[in-house]
């Protein structure tokens, strides 16, 4: 991941650590940190200033029953809070996204769009997620389905809709 400064053209600074092609990635809201996800299936945030990364977000891989899983395929798209810095949304080929808070380092949830089972095409991956002001995000489909949900407190699905083709973009009104 590189940092060019735009006016002058110059790097600025090279974000090393992920296994895989870098995605996505983006600044939090405050402008403090920035988050990338990866074909290897991680969510990384890292310390714009210093260039190093600050906490990893892991695929699954043979963790207790009792934690919450982690997406299992490449994160391809990365929303954040439109206020709070600390809550990122990231969706993966897996047909899942997870919902991570960069300062605790914890996977808050995982919303589970259209998860696939390892014999299945990834026709259901997440590719478009977003936040709304209120404590609901959407997840958005390679199977052309938008499923809202309230993360407000227990992460549960609210409404799914259709659109017949797949969902590559969303974004919430402000404030509504």
């Amino acid at each position: 991941l590189w940092m060019w400064l735009a006016t002058s053209g110059a790097r600025m600074r090279v974000f090393a650590g992920h296994d895989g092609a870098v995605l996505c990635g983006g600044f939090t809201c405050d402008g403090k940190k920035i988050v990338s996800g990866s074909a290897d299936g991680s969510i990384r945030v890292w310390n714009p200033r210093k260039g190093q990364c600050s906490h990893a977000f892991l695929p699954h891989k043979g963790a207790s029953t009792d934690a919450i899983v982690m997406t299992q395929g490449a994160v391809s798209c990365i929303a954040f809070h439109p206020s709070d810095p600390d809550l990122v949304l990231g969706g993966a080929e897996d047909g899942c996204a997870a919902l991570v808070h960069c300062s605790s380092k914890k996977i808050i949830c995982r919303l589970e769009h259209a998860p696939t089972s390892d014999d299945e095409e990834s026709g259901a991956a997440v590719v478009s997620v977003a936040f709304a002001e209120s404590g609901w995000c959407s997840t958005g489909g390679a199977d052309g389905t938008i499923k809202v949900w309230d993360i407000s407190g227990s992460a549960r699905l609210r409404c799914s809709l259709g659109c017949g083709g797949a969902v590559v973009a969303m974004a919430w009104r402000p404030s509504s």
